[in-house]
C-alpha cells in the first residue's frame, strides 16, 4: 500500500514542497520491504549455521567414536599391528583345524589301549599344546580378561553402528562402504553370538588324552567323550573368534576413514 501511494504521488506531483511527508512515507516504505528481506537473509543464514553446527559435532563424535573402536579392536593382541595381528590369527586357524582333526581321529573307546588308539590320542594332545602356544603368541590377554576385551569390542561397535552412523547418514558424513559394512555385521553376528567360551585352559581336560603311565588311571569312556566334547565346543568358540576377528582387522582403515574428507 505504501509503496502505491508513493507511485501514486510521484505521478500527479503531490509530493512538490512536502519534504518531509516525502522522506517520512520513503523511510516506511523501505522499512516494509527491507525487514522482510533481511529477516528471510537472516534465518536462511541462521539455518546454515545450525547445520554446519550439527555436521562438525557429528564428525566429531563419529572421530572419537571410531578411534576408540579402533583402539579396543587392537588392544588384545601382543602385536596391536593390524597386519600381525591378522598373521597371527591365520596361524591360529590353521592350529584350530589341526586340533579338529585330530579330535575327529581320536580314539574313544576306553577299552582299546593298543599302539594305534594311544598314537591318535597323543595327538589331540599335542594339537592342543600347539594351539595354546600360538595362542598365547597372539592375544595379549587370557581368560576373563580376553572374555572382557572380546565384550567391549562388541560394545564399541554398538555406538559406531547405532549412534554414529545414524547421524553421518543424517549430515551426509562419510561412514564405511557397503562391502566393508557388510563384513562388520557379519563378523559381530559371529562376536555377538558365540557358542562357547573361547580358548579356556582346559588342563584337566588335555590331560584325558595322555598315555597311561604307572601312576595315571585311564578315564572312562564317558569321561573321554565328555572331553572330546569339551574341547570340540572351544574349538568352534575359537574358530568363530578366528573368523570374527579377521573380518574386523580386515577393515579397519575402513574404520579409520569414517567421518574424514
Amino acid at each position: 500500500m505504501a509503496l502505491f501511494l508513493g507511485l501514486w504521488g510521484d505521478n500527479h506531483g503531490w509530493w512538490h514542497n512536502r519534504e518531509f511527508l516525502t522522506n517520512l512515507l520513503s523511510s516506511f516504505t523501505g522499512l516494509l520491504l527491507g525487514v522482510p528481506f533481511a529477516l528471510v537473509v537472516l534465518s536462511h543464514l541462521g539455518s546454515m549455521q545450525a547445520d554446519a553446527a550439527i555436521r562438525r559435532a557429528a564428525t566429531r563424535r563419529a572421530l572419537v567414536v571410531a578411534a576408540r573402536f579402533r583402539a579396543t579392536s587392537v588392544r588384545g593382541f601382543i602385536n596391536p599391528d593390524p597386519a600381525q595381528a591378522i598373521g597371527g590369527l591365520i596361524e591360529l586357524r590353521k592350529m584350530n583345524v589341526k586340533l579338529k582333526t585330530a579330535l575327529d581321529n581320536a580314539w574313544n573307546d576306553h577299552l582299546d589301549v593298543t599302539a594305534e588308539a594311544m598314537r591318535r590320542n597323543r595327538i589331540v594332545g599335542e594339537a592342543y599344546d600347539a594351539r595354546k602356544v600360538v595362542i598365547d603368541q597372539v592375544f595379549a590377554l587370557a581368560g576373563e580378561q580376553r572374555q572382557a576385551w572380546l565384550a567391549q569390542v562388541v560394545q564399541d561397535w554398538g555406538r559406531l553402528d547405532r549412534d554414529v552412523r545414524p547421524r553421518l547418514e543424517e549430515v551426509g558424513g562419510r561412514w564405511l562402504s557397503e562391502e566393508a559394512y557388510t563384513a562388520m555385521r557379519k563378523a559381530f553376528r559371529e562376536l555377538d553370538n558365540l557358542s562357547a567360551q573361547p580358548m579356556r585352559s582346559l588342563r584337566r581336560t588335555r590331560q584325558s588324552f595322555d598315555e597311561p603311565d604307572a601312576g595315571f588311571t585311564y578315564p572312562s569312556l564317558q569321561q573321554r567323550l565328555q572331553s572330546s566334547k569339551t574341547l570340540e565346543h572351544d574349538v568352534a568358540a575359537t574358530k568363530e573368534v578366528i573368523v570374527a576377528m579377521l573380518g574386523i582387522l580386515r577393515n579397519i582403515k575402513e574404520i579409520e576413514r569414517i567421518a574424514t574428507p
